[in-house]
């Protein structure tokens, strides 16, 4: 049952992370590993679901973190969380 519970992310999956974040990039931004590396190293909390079936990284909100979607949040005023599951869209 352990597969179902969040798991720190090792170097190992990485690929497998940067396949699913690239095939959701329209809803998520594209990452080559350089920088999806980059991102787990800047995370305040970075866990994965199964085998690379979903992930989390969450930032400080001091983190370096530069991609559109953050810069027009904090403008906002609201968080980050996207869902790649079109039913579960609320935007």
């Amino acid at each position: 049952m352990t597969e179902n519970l969040p798991q720190p992310i090792s170097d190992s999956i990485v690929p497998d992370l940067l396949a699913l974040n690239n095939a959701h990039s329209v809803e998520l931004s594209w990452l080559d590993v350089d920088r999806l590396k980059s991102l787990l190293r800047q995370a305040f909390y970075a866990r994965m679901i199964g085998s690379a079936d979903a992930f989390l990284l969450a930032f400080d909100q001091g983190a370096s973190y530069d991609s559109p979607n953050e810069r027009n949040d904090r403008t906002s005023g609201r968080g980050n969380a996207r869902s790649v599951r079109p039913h579960e869209r609320t935007e």
